[in-house]
């Protein structure tokens, strides 16, 4: 039996089985009906003017706020609710929401940005510099060591595809990201976020927005403050079965994961509004990593180079434990200041300073080679001092 249901232009065809009962012909036609009278109501209010509308997302690619839709660069945009609901917590998880873009973790807290097929190759010397260039709010941030980190109080994200020499300069061949954080409202604010999960995992975020002091343009000005904090923990995936040894370079340690993961940060953004046409904004930010790093296994070596009795060290498949006879561990704290003085000449025309420090120091021991024999170890200790001074 079939039988048609117009909708406006539209025609609904229902089909239904010779044993098919009464009963459930007429309750099927219900809900054809239903539908029908659904669409008529959206078209009618289609006709009145009553059409869904895009949110407008504002972005600052061309070093001015301009709607996203008015930018002719690839870019992709990334708000905070975005970031919170696909669970991105750090600069590593960042790839998977972004088209063309690879970020490789080496050994250590070194990360290798690739964007387009535009990379340095190396992800296990912390003095390279990206071919994707990475501004912490307009600040330069060149060192694959400090690439690294937990996003914190960030209001949004921006990935520029392709070669942006024109505007950023240096290291930009394969595209440039941008993190911008959260500035301070003006008005009270305090909130709190926390997760869990396996591995022993949780998280937490503090943030804290102040009420403002003074007003712009008289006196003194405004003053607007903002802090927040931040701290993740995590167990590792793989077991150490040697529990107990020595470093002639550090102190006795014991460790029983590869892999673990332990951040905390701070992060302060003060907003000094002297009046219409000057504001000056300050950012503090310190965070630290104290890690096991992951574990490293040999596959194999090449033939005629292998020791004898090597192939006990080799494993099979992909075992759950590991051994080091070294304390791997991966320390690093990184503290940057940053100023920008915004001029407002006029409503065309402004003048723009950015200011940075960057600071990171970095220790790292590596046991390559996996095993309780001492083949192959490494010890790095990175120290590295940035300043940046542009006008916009």
């Amino acid at each position: 039996m079939r039988r048609g249901v117009g909708t406006g232009s539209r025609i609904h065809t229902l089909t239904t089985t010779g044993d098919a009962s009464m009963s459930q012909v007429q309750a099927i036609r219900s809900l054809v009906l239903l539908g029908g009278a659904a669409v008529g109501i959206a078209c009618a209010g289609a006709a009145r003017g009553q059409t869904p509308t895009l949110a407008e997302v504002t972005v600052t690619a061309q070093k001015r706020e301009q709607s996203l839709q008015a930018v002719p660069i690839a870019i992709t945009a990334l708000d905070v609710d975005v970031m919170e609901a696909q669970r991105v917590l750090d600069t590593d998880s960042l790839a998977k929401l972004v088209p063309n873009l690879h970020i490789k973790q080496g050994t250590t807290g070194v990360v290798t940005l690739a964007m387009r097929g535009a990379s340095n190759n190396d992800s296990g010397n912390p003095g390279y510099e990206n071919a994707v260039g990475m501004y912490i709010d307009g600040v330069y941030n060149g060192k694959s060591v400090g690439s690294l980190f937990d996003l914190g109080d960030i209001e949004r994200i921006e990935v520029l595809r392709g070669p942006q020499g024109t505007l950023y300069g240096r290291n930009t061949i394969g595209g440039a990201i941008n993190f911008i954080s959260k500035r301070p409202s003006g008005e009270f604010e305090a909130r709190v976020k926390a997760g869990v999960g396996n591995q022993q995992l949780y998280h937490g975020n503090l943030s804290l927005d102040l009420p403002a002091l003074g007003t712009a343009g008289s006196g003194a000005g405004e003053l607007r403050a903002r802090f927040s904090a931040f701290q993740r923990k995590r167990d590792g995936f793989t077991d150490n079965v040697q529990q107990s040894f020595s470093s002639p370079s550090f102190p006795v340690a014991d460790f029983d994961q590869f892999g673990t993961i332990d951040r905390q940060g701070f992060h302060a953004a003060l907003d000094w509004e002297v009046s219409d046409r000057l504001l000056l904004s300050y950012d503090f930010s310190s965070s630290r990593a104290d890690e096991h790093q992951r574990l490293f296994q040999v596959i194999d070596v090449v033939p005629g180079a292998r020791p004898a009795g090597f192939e006990l060290y080799i494993p099979a498949g992909q075992p759950k434990v590991g051994s080091a006879n070294e304390r791997v561990f991966y320390d690093n704290a990184i503290d940057a200041h940053g100023l920008t003085i915004t001029w407002k000449f006029s409503d065309r025309l402004s003048l723009k300073s950015i200011t940075g420090y960057r600071e990171i120091d970095s220790r790292d021991i590596t046991d390559l080679d996996g095993t309780d024999t001492s083949f192959y170890e490494s010890l790095r200790d990175y120290t590295s001092e940035d300043t940046s001074v542009r006008h916009v």
